[in-house]
């Protein structure tokens, strides 16, 4: 496979007027056109549009009327096709709050699970059970829990599986069970917390890198009963550059006017773009459930967000990472490379993926092909080239 005349973001940067030469699977050779010579590979025209790393999820719940807690080959097969579609190429299936049984039984599942089309699996995100009370969000109370033996020796024993975790940082024990995740190799992010200042550092300085969907149930300025402020999670992710931040940049997650501020906070290499996107997500308005069908809950969805049941609070979104990039650059006003970065380069660099993020000689030929607005075209992952709007079976 050969691709011609692409602006290629490779390395942080846009290459004018270059091709792009692929072969198994793996990126072989990147140069500017006026060094072009055909080697009768199939070739594809990229007519001027930008040519970048395909899109990284790192959380995502579902999509097409599944979700990941279904653990069954149909649902996940749809969530990963949706994926696919929308120029996502690489996603870790994202678990509810539920039971260790539950929990264990979705693991277990996706251990063995391969998806139909070309998307990548790297492992999962357990987004939960332990949270705080108070920001816990669409995650149900009486599932909630700190990480006990029990907990602990399932993920010993799932570790090839489970790839990140997100928790609160000042429940009990988590310094030591932050230091277990980075021994087993699972990356920790804090988020659904009611964490301050003292609790938080301790977390990262045990090893805790990111902030799940910031603002979004992630704590805030305290006086923890005295009149001296305390940092909170959402603070502590904007001004620490230990720290990457993920965002649900749909709009609702992070408002567009807002997102200039994440960028500016973050710098273009530690922000993220995640769509936790639901069971509704490519579907019409309706009541939908989050999770599974004994332990999710009730959502409530419109044209344009997802909204816990009878609360005021948005229960992941129904957008996808393409469509993030892309209003990033029409409606927030980001520089298109920064905006890709945020689903490409970055989430590969916190993930520790090696081999997709960017397109460099070596890296794996999962690609797309966008608008110089970020609007996707096509995708193309190794000799397979999907054109936005097709069927896939």
């Amino acid at each position: 496979m050969e691709i011609i005349h692409a602006n290629v973001i490779s390395n942080g940067a846009m290459l004018a007027d270059a091709y792009v030469r692929a072969s198994d699977g793996v990126i072989r050779e990147i140069g500017a056109m006026e060094q072009y010579a055909p080697d009768g590979s199939k070739v594809l025209d990229a007519e001027g549009n930008v040519l970048c790393a395909g899109y990284i999820d790192q959380h995502t719940h579902g999509a097409m009327g599944y979700d990941v807690m279904d653990a069954t080959k149909e649902a996940l097969d749809e969530i990963c096709r949706h994926h696919f579609r929308n120029g996502v190429t690489t996603i870790l299936p994202t678990t509810m709050t539920a039971s260790l049984e539950e929990t264990t039984k979705v693991l277990s599942f996706l251990r063995d699970y391969a998806p139909p089309v070309p998307v990548k699996i790297p492992g999962v995100h357990m987004e939960g059970p332990f949270f705080s009370v108070k920001n816990r969000g669409a995650h149900i109370e009486r599932l909630l829990t700190a990480p006990t033996d029990a907990w602990q020796q399932m993920i010993r024993e799932h570790a090839e599986v489970v790839k990140m975790i997100s928790l609160s940082p000042e429940l009990e024990g988590m310094v030591s069970f932050i230091r277990l995740c980075g021994e087993l190799g699972i990356v920790v992010s804090g988020g659904h917390d009611d964490g301050y200042d003292d609790p938080i550092y301790a977390a990262i300085e045990a090893g805790m890198r990111n902030v799940t969907h910031i603002f979004c149930c992630s704590s805030g300025i305290t006086r923890r009963g005295s009149p001296w402020k305390r940092l909170g999670l959402t603070e502590i992710g904007l001004t620490d550059n230990r720290l990457y931040a993920d965002a649900i940049a749909d709009g609702n997650g992070i408002p567009y006017d807002l997102l200039p501020l994440l960028f500016r906070a973050k710098g273009r290499d530690r922000l993220i773009f995640i769509s936790d996107s639901m069971r509704a997500t490519g579907l019409q308005p309706g009541t939908y459930r989050l999770g599974s069908d004994e332990e999710g809950v009730i959502v409530d969805v419109t044209e344009t967000a997802a909204i816990l049941h009878g609360e005021n609070l948005f229960a992941g979104s129904i957008a996808c990472v393409s469509k993030m990039v892309e209003d990033a650059v029409k409606r927030s006003g980001i520089p298109l490379v920064d905006a890709v970065l945020a689903a490409t380069r970055n989430p590969a660099a916190l993930l520790g993926l090696e081999d997709r993020g960017d397109l460099l000689p070596g890296m794996a030929s999962a690609m797309n092909l966008i608008t110089k607005e970020g609007e996707l075209r096509k995708t193309v992952v190794w000799e397979t080239v999907y054109e936005k709007g097709e069927e896939i079976q």
